[in-house]
């Protein structure tokens, strides 16, 4: 039944667009607060249509990053790529957890900064033979030892 809502925001939006234009050439069939009424309802309409359909189309645009599920991969792996796939987009978009200089930075920012733990991923020795990798493991510093009881 998706399709019936999204033909009906199809005519909404042609109608709304042959209104403008004929409102546009001092061509008033409706009263302003006639088509202010037409406006706010189909506005709602559209952003409902919008909330609900809008994840189902994430099955057709791959997400930004690769998903991590334990049954195709093992975490350390998962992590890595995900580390690899944002260190490659970090120089393009200039992120930075901080503000730039001369603005101060958010007090829960500065609240939580003081507590964050450094984080230590465990890497199997066929991952680590990359110079892509070995960037990144020498960046984050050396695995933890093993403890054996």
């Amino acid at each position: 039944m998706w399709w019936v809502a999204s033909v009906g925001i199809v005519v909404f939006l042609a109608v709304t667009a042959v209104h403008l234009l004929r409102r546009r050439r001092e061509i008033f069939d409706l009263p302003h607060a006639e088509f202010h009424q037409w406006w706010t309802s189909g506005s709602v309409l559209l952003v409902g249509w919008l909330a609900h359909c809008l994840p189902y189309f994430s099955r057709v645009v791959p997400p930004p990053l690769p998903p991590c599920r334990p049954v195709q991969t093992d975490a350390p792996s998962c992590r890595l790529r995900t580390l690899l796939r944002l260190a490659q987009e970090v120089p393009r978009t200039n992120l930075s957890p901080l503000p730039p200089p001369g603005i101060p930075p958010p007090p829960l920012l500065l609240h939580l900064l003081p507590r964050l733990r450094p984080v230590h991923l465990r890497l199997p020795g066929a991952l680590s033979r990359t110079n892509r990798v070995e960037k990144v493991v020498s960046f984050l510093g050396p695995s933890p030892q093993i403890i054996t009881r």
